[in-house]
Order: C-alpha cells, then structure tokens, then sequence
C-alpha cells in the first residue's frame, strides 16, 4: 500500500491525507489494497481527524507542562487472534499478555477480571522523529521527562512510601514516580469503541525475582526491572478487538509526523494478518530435545533436608527452594507455539510472553500478585501443592486429602497469614476467603496437573493508592521466597547457586489510573534460540519431605515441559 510521507493534516485541510492515499487497512471502501475488514462505525477519516485532535491538545498539555504527553486514538478491528498477532509482529513484538477463562474467586461477581483478555504490544524498534526507541521497548518512564511533584495538575503522586516495601521497590520507583505523567495523556476513541476497550496508554512490563542477586549471562538482556509504553496495542475481550495508536508528543509538528509513522506500522502490521488471518500448524514436535538438571538431584535434595533442618530450628518459618531444567533442541524453540500449546493446556491462566532481543521470557501462571479496578483490589494466598487424579474418584481423594494435610495447610497458612497482615495499612476494606477472617479455610484450585490450596482476598484500596503501592509491598510473597523475607531471600541466595532473573517476579500491566494487574511469572521459563531454560519452586517448612518435594517441582516443571512439546518430565 502507497503511504504518503508528508504530515497529518486535519481532514479538508490542503496538507491532509486523502482518504484513498493511507488508511489503518481495515477494509475501508477506500481502501487501495485488500486489508483487514471491518472498522465497525470508525472510518477512516474519522480516525485521521480523531489522530489530528489528540495530538494537537497533547502538544497544548505538553507545551503547558514542560513534558511530552502521549496522544492515544483506539479503533474496533475485526477479531484477531492474539497469538498470531504476536506471530506475525516478528522482532517489533514487545509483550503478549492472555489471561484465558480465570476469573479469581475473591472476586464472584466478575467486576475486576474479565473472562477473556489478551494484549499485544507492538513497536517498530527503530524510533520516530523526536521519539527515541530504547532496544525496541517503546518510551520506558524517562522519556515521559521529570516526575510530577507531589501535588499538581496530575493529582496525588503515586511514588509516595506503601508501608512494608520488598526488593521491588526501589527498582519500580521510575515507574511509580513517573506513573503520574500517564494521566496528562489525551485519548480519543472511534465511536464503536465499546467502554471496555476505551483505554488509556499502558505500561506493561515486569521485573527479576531478586534485583539484588548477583546477575548471570542467562539473564543479560533483562535489567532488573522494565516497563514500557507500546507504539500500538492490540487488545481482544469478549467483546472484540480494538488497536490502539500510541504517539508521545512533544510538540505538534513532530506529533503529527510520528503520528503517521504509527499509522504505517499498525497498516503494515495489520495487513500481515490479514493475509494469514489463522495460525499456521505447528512443526512435529522435536524429538531430539535433550534435558540437563541445572543441579545434581541429590545434590538438590540435601539442600531440601538441610533448610527443613533450619525451619525447625527456628532459622526461618518458610524458605521457597526453585530449581531449573536446560533444554537443548535440533531447532530453535518458537515462542508463539510455546503459547498456543500453554493455551490449550491452562486455559484458565495468564499467559505471557516477554521478547528480549534473541531471549524470550514465556510462562502460564496460576498466580495473580494483585488486580485493582477503581480502587478495589483482589489477591489470593496460593501455597500448597497435590498432583491430580487419573480417575474422577482418584482426584476428589487427592484433593480431599491437600485440604486436610497438615504440612501444606502450615504453609498455606503462613502465606495468607503475610498477605493480610501486609495489605491491612494499605486498605479500606478486606475480605480474607469466602467467609472472611478468621477461620477462613482454603480453597482448591485445580489445574491440569496440579491442584492447590488456595485462599481469596478481597477489599478496597485507601484512597489514593494503587497496583503499584501492592506489588511494592506484597512481592515476594513467602509463596515464591519465604518468610520471613529477609532471611529467606539470604537462604535463597546462598542455597539455589541459580539466576531466577524473571522468574517469580512480577509481571503486568498498569493503567493511568493506578489500576491494572501483575502476576507472579510461575510455571515460565526462558527461550533462546535452539535452548530453553525452565523453572519450578517448592516452599520448605520444617516437615519438608526431600524426596516429596523433588516430585512435586517435577509436577510443576511439567507445565514448561508441555509447552515446549515433551509429554513428561524426566525423574
């Protein structure tokens, strides 16, 4: 398709695009070549004008403010599969997130989670007229210029102190201390946007387990923490499939400028999936995969005994012990395929995906850190672990027998007892399990190969906090490190002889509100080219079996293992 390279010009103007001379390729009538069909009631020049209007106020706001301010125009697309979106994006792919069917349970009504939600970030890596790109990852904090001072025209200052604060903190404060600079954006929306879909500018990203652990080669093209603001974002619900069309604005004419640069990429990007609208079958499943333990079983083991001994000698309450499995292939493992067989085997998790140059971070987990919507928050205590049943009757004994354990309900407990005693300075209202605290028993949660204790909790944040103010204070939780944090953090160090980097850590996505939702990146593992590195935890208490909990993080490894096309891990 021919794209004009002069600037946007509102429609009419002498300057202005013709309609027939570029377009988002959505099928429009005046379309030059085949595209995507369908902008619902959002044509084309509508588009161009509502592009016109956002940048035009935000260069207003950003001249006023003495920062850049980001313009965002949303338009309803036909549906699309994310994870050929995500495909399809290539090298300029930059995040994929899908929840699936999971509706947590603190939450009954459904108001916070939405049973279907996928989003995919999209950036051209080369950068824009007055935009800087850092290594394909969009516009990170800094580029949004100074944090707003406490009060001002953004309102409250979401950098202020939480509380009890983990090893997160410090290296989320650029996204927290800049985070109100995302409420100056101007967003406009085509008119069959629906509400859902009607969306600021998001920052997704995440960050490592430990910041402060030493770091290795495995993790080198994933700093300690990183948050980044798409150029385009496609984002499917139930309710379709919108792209938004993100342009950090400085001043209009450069506004304008990369504007147009935007709406190329989204055409192009679009335009490739409209002419492979369905997912291509995925290669056989390799066959000549190869396994290595990252350490010795036995080896492993005595580690387990050795830090149950210190449990119960009063060292610590709970330390989580992770472990990973190298996977070497005849071919490079495709992350996209990794996802499409993590799809259909957790439907009920949240899928991600994190590209890094050659690396990809990828997982399916069962653990959300936190979701806030309009100041009400929902979390849950998951800690506890069973296998499933072949047999229907098998299953419900299994289960019935991780609920009355005495080993997993200790340290189930533990962790819901850290989550509530946590979130208590930093909330209005809480709700600890269906029935309250306390004598709140837990709850099964069951996946495809495991089932787990889990307990729901609910509530409504204290004003003028916000998703960031809980991961801060809640990650990690004694599910994924221990507790008491400190000495379970220095156990971890000293025991694994590992790198987690992400894994266990926090990843997500905040809105410009303070909303959004970050996850504990379980079951994941990281890709590089014909290697794969995957992960699994165990939490130690005092009554910690070696041999138990050696099976149970093959359970766990088996999610990972499945994704990457093998049936069944290796004893």
């Amino acid at each position: 398709m021919i794209q004009p390279r002069g600037m946007l010009a509102a429609p009419g103007h002498p300057d202005a695009p013709s309609a027939t001379g570029t377009g988002l390729a959505a099928g429009h009538p005046a379309a030059a070549d085949p595209a995507p069909s369908g902008h619902g009631d959002g044509t084309l020049p509508e588009i161009r004008a509502l592009l016109v209007d956002a940048v035009t106020e935000a260069a207003h706001r950003a001249t006023a403010l003495g920062h850049p301010v980001i313009a965002v125009v949303n338009y309803l697309t036909d549906p699309i599969d994310p994870i050929r979106a995500f495909q399809l994006a290539g090298s300029s792919a930059m995040g994929f997130f899908e929840r699936g069917t999971l509706a947590l349970p603190a939450d009954p009504q459904g108001t916070l989670s939405t049973p279907y939600l996928a989003y995919v970030a999209y950036d051209s890596g080369t950068g824009s007229p007055g935009c800087t790109s850092v290594t394909g990852t969009g516009w990170t904090p800094d580029h949004l210029g100074p944090p707003h001072p406490a009060s001002g025209a953004a309102g409250t200052d979401l950098s202020s102190g939480t509380g009890p604060s983990g090893p997160t903190g410090e290296v989320f404060a650029p996204i927290r201390a800049w985070h109100s600079h995302f409420r100056d954006a101007v967003c406009r929306s085509t008119r069959d946007v629906p509400a859902s879909h009607d969306q600021g500018p998001l920052a997704f990203g995440g960050g490592a387990f430990d910041p402060s652990a030493p770091r290795s080669a495995l993790w080198s093209a994933f700093p300690a923490a990183l948050f980044f603001v798409p150029r385009i974002l496609l984002t499917r619900t139930t309710a379709g499939t919108t792209i938004g069309l993100h342009v950090l604005v400085r001043d209009r004419a450069q506004g304008l400028a990369d504007a147009m640069e935007v709406e190329r990429m989204a055409n192009s990007w679009l335009l490739r999936i409209a002419s492979q609208p369905e997912l291509a079958p995925m290669d056989d499943k390799d066959p000549g995969i190869i396994l290595r333990d990252g350490q010795p079983a036995e080896q492993w083991r005595e580690i387990v005994a050795r830090l149950a001994g210190e449990i119960r000698a009063g060292a610590m309450r709970k330390v989580v012990l992770a472990r990973s499995v190298h996977a070497t292939g005849t071919r490079a493992f495709v992350a996209a395929d990794v996802l499409r067989r993590l799809r259909v085997a957790y439907p009920a998790a949240l899928r991600f995906a994190i590209p890094r140059g050659n690396q990809v971070f990828v997982g399916a987990t069962p653990e959300y850190l936190a979701e806030v919507n309009h100041g009400a928050f929902t979390t849950m205590a998951l800690a506890g672990t069973a296998p499933r049943g072949t047999t229907p009757d098998e299953d419900a004994a299994l289960g019935l027998e991780l609920l009355h354990n005495a080993k997993q309900i200790a340290e189930h407990a533990i962790v819901t007892e850290m989550l509530r005693t946590t979130l208590a300075p930093l909330c209005a209202t809480m709700q600890v399990g269906a029935t309250g605290w306390p004598g709140a028993a837990p709850q099964l949660l069951r996946l495809a190969n495991v089932q787990h204790l889990q307990t729901p909790i609910a509530g409504q944040l204290m004003a003028g906090r916000s998703i960031l103010d809980l991961v801060a204070a809640l990650h990690p939780t004694p599910a994924v490190g221990g507790m008491p944090r400190v000495a379970a953090l220095a156990a971890i160090r000293a025991a694994e002889g590992m790198d987690r980097g992400w894994y266990a850590g926090p990843v997500g996505w905040v809105t410009p509100d303070g909303d959004g939702a970050m996850a504990v990146a379980l079951r994941s593992g990281l890709l590089n080219g014909q290697t794969a590195t995957l992960f699994a935890g165990c939490g130690i208490v005092g009554a910690s079996d070696p041999d138990r909990e050696w099976e149970e993080s093959r359970l766990k490894l088996q999610a990972m293992l499945s994704g990457i096309g093998l049936e069944e891990a290796p004893r």
